[in-house]
């Protein structure tokens, strides 16, 4: 099989990015990424005990739900705040999601490292991966990674899909909500499962993999999966419902931090979630849904979820409102570019480059304040829903402004042997209540291109920052300095600009599937059907942990 390896490259002022690779495959082009302890410098943990590195800004949009209830301190003992970085593993084990905080280096040293999205009270936290998904009629979408089987009502992970043709934030996809929005129960005539969503949701379809009960101690362990799907506000849901818990799989707190092989495929005609717990390259297919999948190239979001984790699981086995969800060994094929990038991003600990396209990191809420040990925190103070972002043009409050326009400046670096096919300019925005303002951006002194704005985002409260996009014209942005020219309508805020970026090597002959994308490999007809508990699954805890009451369940710094 011919492999053509191609690294995201780096440019003059960032010599710490670390990025995926995207593999040359007979069935099309695959991203792999591995989640080395490398890349621009995130956070210090402690007093200088250790620091992170961000998932690598090349490849990934990261952020965190601002909703009200996301970013809010419910108490004194509960600050409710997340983040979303790469710590240095224990080992380079990828079943293990164990961490090692004990490398204080900015940049990181090179090693294994583990992708965390770590979550307080009520969240939504998420990676969305820059280079889209494509769906062919006979070609399945596949989705692999390792992440845990242990999940609860209180804290689970999702993957979800949305339409490439824009941008929206996982927090406003098909996540399960309160009372209509509640995903069936797995027992046939339970209750429906509740979760922070909110609804309409933007176009999405979520897998969802979360606890079976909310009473553990009196029922066991029990984990679930299930999908919802939201087109044109419509929502949706697929469960395979059983006639009773037992048939459900077993999982224990102690395998919090073991992480499986995972696989999700999608088809038009449906989607198959398989797993591989024996790790022997044999994936057995858990469950099947036949939820039809209206749209061939799509984004993909990995997120972690709680909800009201302040009581769920209710009882003896409640387990803290804190729990860092563990992600590594993360691959999507067939995706549509060779390499994707975005600019402007940190220099490693140096958020100059950003300083006039970012006001607030919403990658990172936790960790704020004056430099420790030298390094920057994220943000310099602490994260509210009045946030007024980098730009505002309000007269009230909370932006007291008058910012009508501003000039970007953007600067690409040359990529040899790389074609720029796709540019996109990439935003978060909020208006004024009751208002349903927007901005424009134009490349120096093209025309005006609208910019989607906080109202097209349907379930979205006031308040809250919405992740939007609009597209450029990529052929306009030659290596070189470019100038984005913004105009703000009264009413209008916006934060964390950045333009993304997708590339196809220049040589034509790379630009095919080998296989014509259509590929001779399909997923086998998707039908209704439960194996796991046939299987007989034993799901070991990772090697060497240790396991001393319940609260052990989670591995946060303070």
């Amino acid at each position: 099989m011919h492999r053509r390896l191609v690294a995201v490259a780096t440019i003059s002022w960032s010599a710490f990015v670390s990025a995926g690779e995207v593999v040359s495959t007979p069935n099309g082009l695959r991203f792999e990424e591995a989640f080395k302890f490398s890349g621009n410098h995130a956070a210090t943990l402690g007093t200088g005990a250790a620091s992170t590195v961000w998932w690598s800004e090349s490849d990934w949009d990261a952020r965190g739900d601002s909703s009200y209830s996301s970013v809010t301190q419910q108490s004194p003992a509960m600050t409710n705040r997340f983040h979303i970085d790469v710590h240095k593993a224990l080992n380079s084990n990828p079943r293990d999601g164990r961490l090692s905080n004990t490398v204080l280096q900015a940049g990181g040293d090179g090693s294994s490292g583990v992708a965390i999205m770590h979550l307080d009270f009520q969240d939504i936290v998420s990676a969305r991966l820059r280079n889209p998904m494509l769906i062919g009629s006979s070609q399945a979408g596949e989705v692999t990674f390792y992440a845990p089987v242990f999940n609860t009502t209180g804290h689970w992970w999702e993957v979800a899909i949305t339409p490439a043709y824009a941008v929206v934030g996982a927090e406003h996809t098909s996540v399960p909500g309160q009372g209509e929005l509640a995903i069936p129960g797995p027992v046939v005539g339970s209750a429906g499962q509740p979760g922070p969503g909110t609804g309409p949701a933007a176009d999405s379809i979520n897998l969802v993999s979360f606890g079976a009960t909310d009473v553990p101690c009196d029922t066991g362990w029990k984990v679930r999966f299930g999908v919802t799907k939201s087109v044109n506000g419509v929502r949706s849901h697929a469960v395979n419902q059983v006639s009773s818990l037992d048939s459900l799989l077993s999982t224990d707190p102690a395998q919090a931090n073991t992480l499986i092989h995972w696989r999700i495929r999608y088809l038009p005609s449906g989607l198959e979630l398989a797993a591989d717990p024996d790790e022997d390259g044999t994936f057995t297919v858990v469950e099947s849904f036949a939820v039809p999948v209206p749209w061939n190239e799509v984004h993909v979001h990995f997120m972690a979820v709680a909800y009201q984790a302040d009581h769920h699981p209710q009882g003896n086995c409640f387990l803290g409102h804190i729990r860092e969800i563990a992600w590594r060994n993360i691959s999507v094929q067939p995706v549509k570019y060779a390499m994707t990038d975005v600019y402007p991003k940190n220099n490693n600990i140096d958020h100059s480059p950003t300083a006039a396209w970012r006001a607030y990191d919403l990658r990172d809420i936790q960790r704020f304040g004056a430099n420790v040990a030298g390094l920057p925190q994220p943000n310099q103070g602490s994260f509210a829903v009045e946030n007024t972002g980098r730009y505002c043009r309000d007269a009230g409050f909370p932006c007291f402004g008058n910012t009508g326009s501003a000039a970007l400046a953007l600067t690409l670096p040359a990529r040899p042997g790389m074609q720029l096919t796709h540019a996109a300019f990439v935003y978060d925005t909020k208006d004024t209540i009751n208002a349903t303002s927007a901005a424009s951006v134009r490349i120096g002194n093209g025309a005006a291109i609208a910019m989607p704005g906080h109202d097209t985002v349907a379930g979205a409260d006031w308040q809250s920052w919405v992740r939007r996009s609009v597209a450029l014209n990529a052929q306009t942005l030659a290596s070189g300095t470019h100038t984005l020219n913004l105009s703000l309508e009264a009413g209008t805020y916006l934060d964390r600009m950045e333009v993304e970026l997708g590339y196809l090597w220049s040589d034509a002959n790379d630009r095919v599937f080998a296989n014509g994308y259509e590929g001779a490999t399909k997923l086998q007809a998707i039908k209704s059907k439960r194996v796991m508990s046939q299987k007989g699954w034993t799901i070991p805890i990772a090697h060497g942990a240790q396991v001393k009451g319940l609260p052990s369940y989670r591995h946060c710094e303070h």
